[in-house]
């Protein structure tokens, strides 16, 4: 690859130890696993120093860890002053590391600007805010949903956005039609990036991991605080219990909060929550 036999020399040891496989140096690479294989191939390409490190998708192999490395080395570089250039599908990843994003479907290119502003609209195609959902065919099982609704916890209408500083109430309607075993709802909140903020339960508020059920029609309530969430858009994901273990009804919801009234606005602050905290002074 252009390094000369004291390049390779002064760098073997140091990328051997980055893709992890020194225990293996003795193993012809064709023996090699599809995961050893990347990381020999991602440590060789990110230690020839190169202008432009072409990276396509190398993040879908190797534990946690190692692809907490990768981002690290990439980030590295490109602290340097070189360029890296990174094909993925992974928006975490994208909005972590790049400065600018080209959007290709289809193979040409679609849209290109800077990073927030290409992942949110490529987030946002096809999407549709539904702020209310109901089960298109029974479930004929011991648990059923009638519908889902997000809403405004100061009673005002609810629309598909809601300023920073407004609770937020998703309100739960079911029917226990069978005898149940102790079980639980779970409400999973995930940003624009499809990154998971927290899973919340109805057995929370009882300190425990599942909770009694009783036959008949009933309603529960999640309330998310006022001042928690940053601007963006945020998905619904819900489980129900379904014989011995739960179903899944994936991005069923969709809401934005805005800038309005939130502390981000102010100063245009990062993180993926805004929370509006408490300070004392002596």
């Amino acid at each position: 690859l252009g390094m000369s036999r004291q390049e390779i020399r002064r760098k073997f040891d140091e990328i051997a130890e980055f893709a992890e496989i020194s225990k293996f140096l003795d193993t012809p690479v064709k023996r090699y696993s599809s995961g050893m294989y990347v990381r020999l191939a991602f440590a060789v390409a990110a230690h020839l120093e190169p202008d432009i490190l072409i990276v396509d998708e190398v993040l879908a192999v190797g534990d946690s860890a190692f692809q907490q490395k990768c981002l690290g080395k990439m980030k590295d570089i490109r602290a340097q002053g070189r360029t890296v250039i990174v094909v993925s599908h992974n928006m975490a990843t994208i909005a972590s590391l790049c400065q600018r994003v080209i959007w290709l479907n289809s193979g040409l290119m679609k849209m290109a600007g800077p990073t927030q502003e290409i992942v949110h609209q490529y987030l946002s195609q096809g999407a549709q805010h539904e702020v209310s959902w109901m089960p298109r065919h029974p479930s004929n099982a011991e648990f059923e949903y009638h519908s889902i609704s997000v809403l405004r916890g100061d009673m005002e209408e609810m629309t598909d956005s809601v300023p920073g500083d407004v609770p937020i109430e998703v309100v739960f309607d079911f029917s226990i039609v069978k005898p149940l075993s102790d079980r639980r709802i779970e409400l999973h909140l995930a940003n624009e990036y499809g990154e998971l903020l927290f899973t919340t339960t109805s057995a929370d508020p009882d300190h425990c991991r599942n909770h009694a059920w009783s036959i008949g029609r009933h309603t529960f309530t999640c309330h998310i605080p006022p001042d928690l969430l940053a601007p963006g858009l945020y998905r619904i994901s819900v489980t129900h219990p379904f014989g011995g273990w739960d179903s899944m009804h994936e991005n069923i919801l969709a809401f934005t909060v805005t800038e309005q009234n939130s502390v981000a606005a102010i100063d245009g602050r990062g993180g993926k929550i805004a929370p509006l905290l408490n300070w004392t002074r002596d």
